[in-house]
Formats: structure tokens, C-alpha cells, sequence
């Protein structure tokens, strides 16, 4: 897919949902999932904002997001902000492992998302909402990312020796 077909599909977006009422309850929560299709930033960034506009709009609200093994670099990283505090903790997954991504397009994304997460959904102010954002095989430089560290959690992996047979 290029970058000139998905803009063209986001401008027949809202045309399609507009065609689809009463058959869907507004807003529709959906996951979108554009994974490996090979556009870069152009279409990403046509995607996001669209998705943003549809939101405002009260017509849709993203819950998940896959943008893996795509082509998208910092540039997009703006949008996918923007995207993310206008759902005001509603998307609860961004995948967007095998792009071009560096430090400071995972800085934006945290700092931004930090606005917004986690969101304290009781009286006493416990924070039951995380945001799961993927990032890994990226252009990422760890010794460059500098976060405060209440903006993310590493988990660890511990390979298992298996037994023989």
C-alpha cells in the first residue's frame, strides 16, 4: 500500500461511516490495525489526523492501534500524539515496533502521553488505566532517551532452558 492510496482511503473515511448509520452505534470503538502494509509517514500522518478528526467528530473512538513493521519516522510521532490526548485515555495499545522511530520521537509520544495517563478512575485516585506502547526495533538509542522515570515501565525477559526430550 503507498502512501498516496491510504490518503485517499482516509478522505472516504468519514463518507463510509456516514453511510453505515443505524447500522452502527456512535461513537464506534474500534482497533485499527495497519500493520506491515509499507506506507511511510504521508499516509500515517493522513491516518492519524483523520482518525483525530472522526474522534472530535464523536464518531469513532480508537481503542487500539497497530502501526508495526511499517515505514513511519519522528514525523509521524506528532499526529499519534495529538491522536492519543484527544482520546483522553480511551486507546489502551499503540504497536509501533519495526519503524524508524529514534529517542526523540519516543520522548514526544511519552511526554504527551504522560498528559493523559494513567487516568484515575475512582474516588481515591487509583490509576487503572495504563497505556501499553510498543516500540521496540525502532531507531531508539537508550543511552539518548532520557524520561523521568514515572513515564514508563521496562519489563524483563528471562529466557527458560527447555528440557530434553
Amino acid at each position: 500500500v503507498t502512501d498516496a492510496e491510504v490518503v485517499a482511503a482516509t478522505q472516504q473515511l468519514e463518507t463510509f461511516l456516514a453511510g453505515e448509520q443505524g447500522r452502527i452505534t456512535f461513537p464506534a470503538t474500534i482497533s485499527v490495525h495497519v500493520e506491515g502494509k509499507g506506507f511511510g509517514d504521508k499516509g500515517g500522518i493522513a491516518l492519524l489526523q483523520e482518525l483525530k478528526l472522526l474522534h472530535e467528530q464523536r464518531i469513532i473512538s480508537v481503542n487500539e492501534l497497530f502501526m508495526f513493521k511499517l515505514r513511519l519516522t519522528d514525523a509521524s510521532c506528532g499526529a499519534l500524539a495529538d491522536l492519543i490526548v484527544a482520546h483522553k485515555g480511551a486507546i489502551e495499545s499503540v504497536h509501533l515496533s519495526h519503524n524508524q522511530i529514534t529517542s526523540a520521537g519516543a520522548k514526544l509520544l511519552c511526554e504527551r502521553a504522560a498528559t493523559v495517563y494513567p487516568i484515575q478512575n475512582n474516588a481515591e485516585g487509583t490509576l487503572v488505566t495504563p497505556l501499553w506502547l510498543r516500540m521496540e526495533h525502532n531507531k531508539i538509542d537508550p543511552a539518548t532517551l532520557t524520561l523521568a522515570p514515572e513515564l514508563y515501565t521496562v519489563k524483563q525477559h528471562r529466557l527458560r532452558k527447555l528440557k530434553p526430550p
